[in-house]
């Protein structure tokens, strides 16, 4: 684009030329312009892509947590009835009854 400039600034440069450079500077300019657009349609298209990926990824975490979540439920289920377990052996043990 830099020669296309240069030649349009000589002033021995005919119509017909200038007209023939101003197109050819207009085309590539297009040219350009849609290859940026291109690029960034491409590159907004791997974002989406990924962004679905991301949100499968929560959704398999998230289940995952759900389950979790009940194994943590019954798990202090557990803990609590151990304690109060352990409560009532500890009782018993020290009125000397174990």
């Amino acid at each position: 684009m830099a020669a296309i400039t240069d030649a349009l600034a000589d002033p021995g440069i005919t119509d017909d030329m200038q007209t023939a450079l101003n197109n050819l500077h207009n085309f590539l300019q297009e040219v350009s312009d849609n290859l940026i657009e291109q690029t960034e349609q491409a590159w907004a298209d791997a974002l989406s892509a990924q962004n679905k990926q991301l949100q499968a990824f929560a959704q398999q975490i998230g289940a995952e947590v759900k389950k979790l979540a009940v194994v943590s439920d019954a798990i202090k289920k557990v803990s609590d009835t151990v304690g109060t377990l352990v409560g009532v052996v500890s009782g018993l043990v020290s009125g000397g009854i174990l």
